[in-house]
């Protein structure tokens, strides 16, 4: 009609792309922190190692490296599944 000419904003797109991902992120984080936590109130006679190695090792495979908070994420994570393997030593599994 005005014969303008549509224009495609390829960083606007990109842009939407990222905050999701983002955002999905950032829940996942919030998940993995949520349960961590609980864990570390956890009765030593209540500890369930299996369960929380089969649980970290889930949160581990996610990938999403391109954000700060997702390395940190993976280092968290890294470092609970190590921490199962010494309990696990402990408590004689």
């Amino acid at each position: 009609m005005f014969e303008l000419s549509k224009h495609d904003f390829k960083q606007i797109s990109t842009c939407r792309r990222e905050v999701k991902l983002l955002k999905q992120l950032w829940d996942y984080m919030f998940l993995v922190r949520t349960c961590i936590d609980d864990w570390r109130t956890t009765l030593w006679s209540n500890i369930d190692v299996e369960n929380m190695d089969m649980e970290c090792k889930k949160f581990a495979k996610v990938r999403c490296y391109a954000f700060d908070v997702a390395m940190r994420l993976y280092h968290l994570v890294k470092s609970m599944i190590h921490q199962h393997s010494l309990t696990q030593n402990d408590l004689g599994y």
